[in-house]
């Protein structure tokens, strides 16, 4: 008897070594693949040699791989499904191995035209079994979710008081920290977080919660668990819970733990309602505006009378114009401009002939988000008129005639953020000035290598 509990135990290590033994095959006849595709060019000839060992060490590896993970997969804990689907892939794969060898060993014989192919499909079976078994270990999105990671860490929503406490605030929680491990692909403890069913399901050790009982409820007691313990939720390794999830998660079970109740329906307490503002988030840029889309054929008649409009991108309606390098701008251009005032967001005179008493044509579009107007000859004496530019965040004054008692006139800017006052006549303690008043504001003044007796670079937004 306790010959075959030990037995026992010898099988279980060895099946659940097998998360390591699995990259043996898939690193070692991968590298046969490429030894065997360098081996074909002189330089490399001599890896020829080496690929028949090669080959038969992935054999051997895989066959090994296929036994460690059938014993694992007695344990249970996971998807029939996706566990059969991934045994069938890995025999797939060692069976491939193998025939791979064997025509390796006869490739001049009639079956050699078929070695390589073979290989090319040794090697999708490779990455197909190994994401499956990914997927089994870490859930289905476990690939992507790097992708997905940075929507999940910045949820935001817009009115609050009408949010589902569950599908907007509790559900994420269990997507980001819980849902690998209890999905439809690994069902640790028997338990599903990924649905409301499989929640009040619970799993083997009894229900997941007790509705309105903080203290009670089995999933509650186990994240506050020490992180040592072994019956602690996430366990040690996995992302862990903020102390304002935990918060959350308390919040919702004390109020019933319901799925359809919304924030505004509940009480709150100065901590939740902190929490709280957190997940809500007002958009004040241009881009939430409800402005409407331009004229086609404005825009048509623009570009033909070359001055370059186009989209910001192809979801917006949002317009950047470009007139860089244009010597022949006058106030008809303006006006012909003020046709799509509302849609501009970016306009670009750098370069041009553009005057201080155009820059007074700017402050009629008040959307604008940014203005290059570098090497220009403007002395910024307009400058003053587009304060009421309440969306206006750079703008670029780069090798202009811009002095001290001008460049003051940024201070009134409500949502300036970067200003380039390079190769102005802008003094260091007036720019300390500025930033004095406008500690956030970063102001861009080049690169000085005199020190090198290098001129300075050209400036660029």
């Amino acid at each position: 008897m306790v010959l075959y509990i030990r037995k026992m135990e010898v099988l279980q290590f060895f099946g659940r070594l097998h998360p390591l033994i699995l990259h043996l095959p898939i690193g070692i006849l991968a590298l046969a693949f490429l030894m065997e595709w360098m081996s074909r060019y002189d330089k490399y000839a001599a890896l020829k040699e080496a690929v028949g060992f090669a080959l038969a060490l992935g054999w051997w590896s895989a066959l090994v791989a296929c036994i460690s993970g059938y014993i694992l997969s007695r344990e249970g804990g996971y998807s029939a499904g996706l566990i059969q689907q991934h045994q069938w892939l890995g025999i797939a794969t060692a069976t491939t191995s193998l025939i791979v060898l064997l025509l390796h060993k006869n490739k001049d014989s009639n079956y050699g035209k078929a070695y390589f192919p073979t290989f090319g499909i040794l090697l999708l079976l490779l990455g197909a079994t190994g994401h499956q078994g990914g997927s089994i270990t870490h859930g289905s999105e476990f690939l992507l979710e790097p992708f997905t990671a940075a929507e999940d860490e910045n949820i935001v929503i817009t009115d609050i008081a009408t949010a589902e406490l569950y599908g907007d605030l509790v559900r994420p929680i269990f997507k980001k920290k819980c849902v690998s491990c209890h999905n439809d692909g690994k069902t640790k403890g028997d338990l599903l977080l990924n649905s409301e069913e499989g929640i009040l399901a619970g799993g083997e050790s009894g229900a997941f919660m007790e509705k309105g009982d903080i203290e009670n409820s089995l999933f509650l007691q186990r994240i506050h668990l020490p992180l040592e313990e072994k019956e602690h939720m996430p366990p040690d390794g996995r992302r862990q819970l903020s102390k304002d999830e935990i918060k959350l998660l308390e919040w919702w079970v004390a109020n019933g733990a319901g799925f359809e109740t919304t924030v505004g329906e509940l009480e709150k307490d100065p901590a939740i309602e902190s929490i709280l503002e957190q997940y809500t988030q007002v958009d004040n840029s241009v881009y939430a505006l409800d402005v409407k889309a331009p004229d086609n054929k404005v825009l048509t008649k623009l570009n033909e009378d070359n001055i370059k409009a186009i989209p910001v991108s192809e979801s917006q309606v949002f317009i950047q114009v470009n007139l860089s390098g244009r010597q022949d701008l006058s106030e008809a251009t303006f006006k012909e401009l003020s046709k799509i005032r509302e849609q501009i967001v970016e306009l670009n005179l750098s370069n041009t002939n553009v005057t201080d008493d155009m820059v007074l044509e700017l402050s009629q579009f008040p959307h604008l988000t940014r203005i290059l107007l570098h090497q220009t000859s403007i002395t910024g004496s307009s400058l003053g008129q587009l304060k009421e530019l309440q969306y206006l965040e750079s703008i670029n004054l780069y090798e202009t005639e811009v002095s001290n008692e001008n460049i003051s006139q940024l201070k009134a800017y409500p949502a300036l953020q970067k200003v380039f006052l390079w190769k102005t006549k802008v003094s260091k303690e007036v720019i300390a000035d500025l930033q004095k008043s406008k500690p956030n504001l970063q102001i861009d003044q080049g690169v000085d290598l005199s020190i090198f007796g290098i001129e300075e670079a050209a400036a660029g937004d």
